[in-house]
């Protein structure tokens, strides 16, 4: 999982990304089926290098300050 909107009837589309994987990693307990996204800040071109390394198909990137409602996509957003 790597994102939360909702949880125990509250709504966190108004919260940065950061602020809702706080709250996914306080509700979710990780196991062999379910557990949250790894994420790397400001490592971004590095991992992308490992990625290529590894034949993976590749990673996505965005601010952590973004809000899940921004309507436009940012040109820091991008998929590699």
């Amino acid at each position: 999982m790597f994102d939360v909107l909702y949880s125990e009837g509250k709504s966190h589309v108004a919260k940065t990304l950061m602020e809702r994987k706080e709250r996914l990693a306080a509700i979710v307990n990780p196991s062999p089926v379910i557990a949250p996204t790894v994420y790397v800040d400001g490592q971004g071109i590095r991992l992308k290098k490992y990625t290529e390394e590894q034949g993976w198909e590749g990673i996505a990137t965005q601010k952590l300050s973004v809000l899940f409602f921004t309507v436009e996509r940012l040109d820091e957003d991008k998929e590699f």
